[in-house]
């Protein structure tokens, strides 16, 4: 198993009024099963699948950890590939945070997702069955 990875929190810079999305990814940063997954198994994994979104994630968390906290990042990579995806994300203008937030994690999950087609929906039946059952 390798070694727990940490990052030493840096500053973004806002581009625009991007504070929305700079909080949030303040938060995601300090997700540690989630740093963990993109330094030792998202390089390996990349290449399975079309990653664009959790691509520019991955190179603006090198350039924070690679910051060690002693200079600000800019966060133009990943706002553009937001921008890309969804029209509301589009400008420079002050959006909600937690719509940015669920946005960036379900994308990502899309994007990251092992599972590529669905199994078919199953309707279970439990009439006639015991409560216990």
């Amino acid at each position: 198993m390798k070694a727990s990875i940490s990052i030493v929190p840096c500053g973004l810079r806002n581009i625009g009024n991007t504070c929305f999305m700079n909080s949030i990814l303040q938060c995601v940063f300090a997700t540690p099963p989630l740093t963990e997954y993109f330094f030792n198994v998202f390089p390996t994994e990349k290449k399975l699948r079309s990653t664009t979104l959790a691509q520019s994630y991955y190179e603006l968390l090198q350039s924070v950890k690679a910051s060690g906290g002693t200079s600000s990042v800019t966060p133009s990579d990943l706002k553009a590939a937001v921008s890309r995806t969804v029209s509301e994300f589009r400008g420079y203008g002050q959006q909600d945070a937690q719509e940015f937030m669920r946005f960036l994690l379900d994308r990502m999950h899309d994007e990251l997702n092992r599972v590529r087609s669905k199994p078919p929906y199953r309707e279970m039946k439990f009439e006639g069955l015991s409560v216990e059952k």
